[in-house]
Formats: C-alpha cells, structure tokens, sequence
C-alpha cells in the first residue's frame, strides 16, 4: 500500500467514524420565517405612477400585458 492509498483509507475511516458520531447527535428543530399582519401578494397600490406604461413603452417585445425577455444559456 503506497502512502496515498494509507492516507486515503485513514481519512475514509475517521470521515466513517465523525458520521456515526453525528448520527447521535439530537438537534433541535427551528422554524423560520415571519407571520405578517397583511397580506404582501396580490395587488398593490402603484409606487410610481406612469412606471408600467413606461417600461411597456420602451420594451422592445411585448404582449398586452408581459414584457417578453430573451433567455440566454450560461
């Protein structure tokens, strides 16, 4: 056995033997998140007034009511 192959099969055991200790582990479940007094969806008033039909305007596609965007691949 070469010293890569001992290093290996040593590290192999001790990651074996931290998961079986993990395994005895007991955590405590949390939740998250908030509860808000009103509804966030939906419709809302206009922040800005004019700011849709701008933005339709200088779409270059569009339906009538989606700006239509390209999706490009990474």
């Amino acid at each position: 056995m070469t010293d890569h192959e001992k290093i290996r099969a040593e590290a192999k055991q001790i990651m074996d033997q931290f998961m079986l200790a993990l395994e005895k582990v007991e955590v405590e479940q949390e939740e998250y998140g908030t509860e808000r007094a009103e509804q966030t969806s939906g419709e809302k008033p206009e922040a800005w007034p004019g700011f849709r039909e701008r933005m339709f305007r200088n779409a270059p596609k569009k339906n009538s009511s989606y700006i239509i965007a390209e999706k490009k691949g990474w």
